[in-house]
């Protein structure tokens, strides 16, 4: 997985409830991912890129799941990986939307992310 960080907002002095982060894994989890982007709020879209990081994955798309914000996407895009990563990103079923695509590099997947989107799907109406 190739990590793009464009903000954190994580507090240097406490960092996130785990136990809450949990129940929203959970509750994502049991409820999948949201309905319609055009319902109240604005929807986010969290790409979350892997090449080969089974090992890590999880983590990413279970921190990803676990936002406070209630309006968001999870995007998971695997570019080709050879290890277990596949098995660990489906794991997620319908919390997540999943893209497994031939390798063709990090470019290539995040406009793999950023063309499933849904958000992108609804600017202009």
């Amino acid at each position: 997985m190739r990590a793009t960080s464009i903000c954190s907002s994580m507090s240097t002095e406490r960092g996130p409830d785990p136990a809450k982060g949990r129940a929203r894994v959970e509750k994502r989890l049991k409820h999948g991912r949201p309905s319609d982007p055009r319902r109240e709020g604005s929807l986010v879209t969290i790409i979350v890129n892997d090449y080969n990081y089974g090992q890590f994955v999880e983590q990413a798309i279970a921190s990803a799941l676990a936002q406070d914000y209630s309006r968001t996407e999870v995007l998971v895009v695997d570019d080709g990986s050879t290890d277990n990563s596949r098995q660990v990103i489906s794991k997620f079923g319908g919390a997540i939307e999943r893209i497994f695509k031939p390798n063709q590099g990090q470019a290539s997947t995040f406009n793999a992310g950023f063309q499933a989107s849904r958000v992108l799907a609804t600017v202009g109406k």
